[in-house]
């Protein structure tokens, strides 16, 4: 069985079709190692549930531009302050393989949101 840090986002797209192998090998190769999305942070702080997560994504794919925390607080999911601290936390990471894509724009924001709810799902049931 195949544990999370096996399977990374990466692969993920690859296996989703979204990226064909030597655009993953490319991307993966790229980016430093130790990147993490708000949500992951979220999830990991247990300041969020993997539900909550996934309804929060949900909503984000169908308002163009919004952002997860920021609808996080607005649904009363998170505080300003945990919001910040996550935050904080992010901008101590380095970019996520999902930030690079979608300032390449290789992948639309809708699939690239689509396939962030599966690569979720399937970490949550590796644990």
């Amino acid at each position: 069985m195949r544990t999370h840090q096996d399977l990374d986002f990466c692969d993920y797209l690859a296996e989703c079709g979204l990226l064909d192998k030597a655009e993953a090998a490319a991307l993966r190769s790229e980016l430093p190692e130790q990147s993490e999305l708000l949500g992951q942070i979220l999830i990991h702080e247990e300041l969020l549930t993997l539900t909550q997560l996934m309804v929060l994504l949900d909503r984000q794919a169908s308002l163009p531009g919004s952002r997860l925390g920021e609808l996080a607080v607005r649904e009363g999911m998170l505080s300003e302050e945990q919001l910040r601290r996550a935050l904080d936390r992010q901008a101590n990471t380095v970019p996520h393989a999902a930030e690079a894509l979608l300032r390449r724009e290789l992948v639309p924001r809708d699939r690239l949101l689509e396939a962030l709810i599966g690569y979720t799902k399937r970490l949550e049931s590796m644990r």
